[in-house]
Protein backbone atom coordinates (compact mmCIF):
# COMPACT_ATOMS: atom_id res chain seq x y z
CA UNK A 1 0.00 0.00 0.00
CA UNK A 2 1.16 3.23 -0.78
CA UNK A 3 1.84 4.06 3.17
CA UNK A 4 4.98 1.79 3.03
CA UNK A 5 6.66 4.01 0.50
CA UNK A 6 8.92 7.02 0.23
CA UNK A 7 6.92 10.16 -0.88
CA UNK A 8 9.81 11.60 -2.39
CA UNK A 9 12.37 8.88 -3.69
CA UNK A 10 9.43 5.90 -4.06
CA UNK A 11 11.72 3.32 -2.07
CA UNK A 12 9.87 0.87 0.28
CA UNK A 13 10.49 1.92 4.13
CA UNK A 14 12.23 -0.99 6.00
CA UNK A 15 10.66 -3.50 7.85
CA UNK A 16 12.36 -2.45 10.85
CA UNK A 17 10.10 1.05 10.73
CA UNK A 18 6.42 -0.76 10.86
CA UNK A 19 4.88 -2.44 13.96
CA UNK A 20 1.25 -3.68 13.16
CA UNK A 21 -0.91 -3.12 15.93
CA UNK A 22 -4.05 -5.14 16.04
CA UNK A 23 -7.07 -3.69 18.38
CA UNK A 24 -5.54 -0.17 19.00
CA UNK A 25 -7.49 1.84 20.78
CA UNK A 26 -6.42 5.06 23.16
CA UNK A 27 -2.87 3.64 23.13
CA UNK A 28 -3.34 0.21 24.01
CA UNK A 29 -3.56 -2.43 21.50
CA UNK A 30 -4.70 -5.87 21.78
CA UNK A 31 -1.64 -7.60 19.83
CA UNK A 32 1.80 -6.42 18.76
CA UNK A 33 3.99 -7.68 16.43
CA UNK A 34 6.91 -6.54 14.50
CA UNK A 35 7.14 -6.67 10.80
CA UNK A 36 10.02 -8.54 9.24
CA UNK A 37 9.12 -8.23 5.52
CA UNK A 38 7.28 -5.87 3.36
CA UNK A 39 6.43 -7.12 -0.17
CA UNK A 40 4.73 -4.70 -2.65
CA UNK A 41 2.92 -5.83 -5.32
CA UNK A 42 5.07 -5.22 -8.82
CA UNK A 43 2.48 -3.68 -10.62
CA UNK A 44 2.16 -0.21 -8.86
CA UNK A 45 4.23 2.39 -9.07
CA UNK A 46 4.90 4.69 -5.90
CA UNK A 47 6.10 7.31 -7.99
CA UNK A 48 3.22 7.34 -10.61
CA UNK A 49 -0.17 9.80 -10.46
CA UNK A 50 -3.28 8.62 -9.13
CA UNK A 51 -5.13 6.62 -11.34
CA UNK A 52 -6.97 3.91 -11.21
CA UNK A 53 -4.79 1.11 -12.82
CA UNK A 54 -1.77 2.34 -10.35
CA UNK A 55 -4.16 2.14 -7.35
CA UNK A 56 -5.71 -1.18 -8.13
CA UNK A 57 -2.37 -2.27 -7.27
CA UNK A 58 -2.04 -0.82 -4.44
CA UNK A 59 -1.53 -3.77 -2.25
CA UNK A 60 1.55 -4.91 0.25
CA UNK A 61 1.47 -8.05 2.30
CA UNK A 62 3.14 -7.20 5.88
CA UNK A 63 5.28 -10.52 7.09
CA UNK A 64 4.40 -10.81 10.82
CA UNK A 65 7.64 -11.55 13.31
CA UNK A 66 5.20 -14.49 14.67
CA UNK A 67 1.70 -15.60 13.95
CA UNK A 68 -0.79 -14.13 16.12
CA UNK A 69 -3.00 -17.41 17.89
CA UNK A 70 -7.30 -17.17 17.54
CA UNK A 71 -6.59 -16.95 21.52
CA UNK A 72 -4.84 -13.88 21.14
CA UNK A 73 -7.29 -12.25 18.52
CA UNK A 74 -9.79 -13.09 16.12
CA UNK A 75 -9.36 -12.95 12.60
CA UNK A 76 -11.51 -11.26 10.01
CA UNK A 77 -11.73 -13.41 6.82
CA UNK A 78 -11.77 -11.80 3.03
CA UNK A 79 -15.00 -11.32 1.46
CA UNK A 80 -14.64 -13.40 -1.35
CA UNK A 81 -18.08 -12.77 -2.85
CA UNK A 82 -18.33 -10.08 -5.34
CA UNK A 83 -19.07 -6.77 -3.35
CA UNK A 84 -22.48 -5.59 -4.68
CA UNK A 85 -23.60 -1.89 -4.94
CA UNK A 86 -25.08 -1.56 -1.15
CA UNK A 87 -24.58 -0.70 2.01
CA UNK A 88 -21.43 -1.37 3.62
CA UNK A 89 -19.69 -0.21 6.95
CA UNK A 90 -16.01 1.46 7.81
CA UNK A 91 -13.88 1.63 10.25
CA UNK A 92 -10.90 3.58 9.83
CA UNK A 93 -8.19 6.12 11.91
CA UNK A 94 -8.00 9.21 10.30
CA UNK A 95 -6.00 12.12 10.89
CA UNK A 96 -5.71 13.18 14.35
CA UNK A 97 -7.53 9.78 15.50
CA UNK A 98 -4.28 7.55 15.24
CA UNK A 99 -5.31 5.75 17.85
CA UNK A 100 -9.07 5.58 18.52
CA UNK A 101 -10.85 4.43 15.28
CA UNK A 102 -14.47 5.42 14.31
CA UNK A 103 -17.14 3.62 12.90
CA UNK A 104 -19.86 4.64 10.10
CA UNK A 105 -22.06 1.86 10.40
CA UNK A 106 -23.48 1.93 7.29
CA UNK A 107 -22.43 4.25 3.42
CA UNK A 108 -22.60 3.10 0.06
CA UNK A 109 -20.72 1.44 -2.85
CA UNK A 110 -21.35 2.92 -5.61
CA UNK A 111 -19.64 1.85 -8.30
CA UNK A 112 -17.00 -0.43 -9.11
CA UNK A 113 -13.87 -0.12 -12.12
CA UNK A 114 -12.48 -3.31 -12.50
CA UNK A 115 -10.85 -4.37 -8.44
CA UNK A 116 -11.75 -0.56 -7.41
CA UNK A 117 -15.20 0.66 -5.80
CA UNK A 118 -16.22 3.88 -5.16
CA UNK A 119 -17.82 4.14 -1.92
CA UNK A 120 -19.89 7.20 -0.45
CA UNK A 121 -18.00 7.30 2.79
CA UNK A 122 -17.27 9.58 4.89
CA UNK A 123 -13.43 9.24 5.30
CA UNK A 124 -10.33 11.75 5.87
CA UNK A 125 -6.62 11.98 4.89
CA UNK A 126 -5.03 8.97 7.07
CA UNK A 127 -7.93 6.68 6.29
CA UNK A 128 -6.07 4.33 4.23
CA UNK A 129 -5.71 0.76 4.99
CA UNK A 130 -9.05 1.01 6.83
CA UNK A 131 -11.59 -2.10 6.94
CA UNK A 132 -14.41 -2.22 4.80
CA UNK A 133 -17.10 -4.77 5.69
CA UNK A 134 -19.81 -6.25 3.88
CA UNK A 135 -23.11 -6.62 5.98
CA UNK A 136 -22.27 -10.13 5.64
CA UNK A 137 -19.59 -9.16 8.93
CA UNK A 138 -16.52 -10.06 6.24
CA UNK A 139 -13.78 -7.87 5.43
CA UNK A 140 -14.53 -6.94 1.47
CA UNK A 141 -11.89 -4.35 0.78
CA UNK A 142 -9.71 -1.26 1.88
CA UNK A 143 -9.96 2.16 1.86
CA UNK A 144 -7.30 3.52 -0.87
CA UNK A 145 -7.82 7.40 -0.86
CA UNK A 146 -10.27 10.20 -1.16
CA UNK A 147 -11.06 11.82 -4.18
CA UNK A 148 -14.21 14.24 -5.31
CA UNK A 149 -16.90 12.59 -8.17
CA UNK A 150 -19.50 14.65 -9.64
CA UNK A 151 -18.39 17.48 -6.29
CA UNK A 152 -19.52 14.70 -3.96
CA UNK A 153 -16.38 13.77 -1.64
CA UNK A 154 -15.97 9.55 -2.34
CA UNK A 155 -13.95 6.95 -0.90
CA UNK A 156 -12.14 4.90 -2.92
CA UNK A 157 -11.40 0.80 -2.19
CA UNK A 158 -10.13 -2.05 -3.91
CA UNK A 159 -11.53 -5.57 -4.07
CA UNK A 160 -8.95 -7.62 -2.42
CA UNK A 161 -8.93 -11.35 -3.00
CA UNK A 162 -7.36 -11.74 -6.62
CA UNK A 163 -4.86 -9.10 -5.95
CA UNK A 164 -3.40 -11.35 -2.93
CA UNK A 165 -3.73 -14.34 -4.73
CA UNK A 166 -1.89 -12.92 -7.58
CA UNK A 167 0.66 -11.13 -5.29
CA UNK A 168 0.97 -14.55 -3.45
CA UNK A 169 2.10 -16.42 -6.16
Amino acid sequence: MHCVYDRTTGAAHKPKDFVFCSGLREGKVAVERRIVGVAGHNGYLPMEPLSAKNMSHDVVLLQLSSPIPFSEMDPFTLHTDVVKNGPVSVVPYGRWRTDAQSRQRECQMMDRQENVMIFDCDVTYGSSGAIIFSHLNERGCVILGMTQINGKKSALGMYLPPLIADHKS
